[in-house]
């Protein structure tokens, strides 16, 4: 089992976030709105972090928070500390949890975050328990967390499909430029003609209609 400790600690500006995590930080209205909560409220829900051998945390859950706080000089957090998880675990944990915390998540945002999960998970090196940790980590998110874990494997498989779209169409896609159902098509086509199609796709021209279908 996994050691948990719930505890506050001074969070450093040294402290780390998760490298190559698919999920941006917030941006405009939506960091202005969790900045003016944090002021009102201070920290409603406790950052996920897990220790690193250099004696440095690493924030599972929480980079926005973490953000806001900061730029306003709060640098004391409420925090759960993850000892013991490794290092695809850590990737679950943070993968879930964001996926139910984070609101309105990009199409290539969540196309990512559920390849990190397919690729860890086909390792089959993650204990069951994580999974009721992140419930029990994350109280108020048990209907979220049912939810996302009911998501139908066609839904997933459309998702991971996008992650084999050259970045211009993940950008169109983004955009609202390009729908999924249509992304995913294209994600079957060699990278090269990928190029190509984009082009013919952006170009304004008489077969715009006929390319957008």
């Amino acid at each position: 089992l996994h050691s948990t400790s719930r505890r506050q600690r001074q969070m450093c500006i040294r402290d780390r976030n998760y490298p190559n995590q698919p999920f941006s930080l917030y941006e405009g209205d939506k960091k202005k709105e969790m900045i003016e909560s944090i002021k009102l409220n201070g920290i409603m829900q406790p950052l996920i972090v897990r220790p690193l051998r250099n004696g440095k945390y690493q924030i599972l859950a929480g980079h926005n928070r973490r953000m806001c706080a900061k730029e306003i000089g709060i640098n004391e957090l409420p925090c759960i500390i993850k000892n013991n998880l490794s290092e695809d675990e850590a990737k679950i944990y943070l993968i879930d949890t964001n996926l139910c915390t984070r609101d309105n998540i990009s199409p290539i945002e969540k196309a990512k975050a559920y390849r990190i999960k397919y690729d860890t998970y086909k390792k089959r090196k993650i204990q069951t328990s994580v999974i009721e940790e992140i419930k029990r980590d994350n109280n108020g998110l048990r209907a979220e967390l049912a939810r996302e874990e009911k998501t139908s494997n066609g839904t997933i498989q459309r998702y991971l499909r996008l992650t084999y779209l050259i970045p211009e169409f993940q950008e169109l896609i983004e955009q609202g430029k390009l729908s999924i159902n249509l992304g995913e098509k294209i994600s079957f086509i060699p990278n090269e003609e990928q190029k190509i199609f984009c082009l013919l796709y952006t170009s304004p021209s008489p077969r715009d209609g006929l390319l957008s279908r």
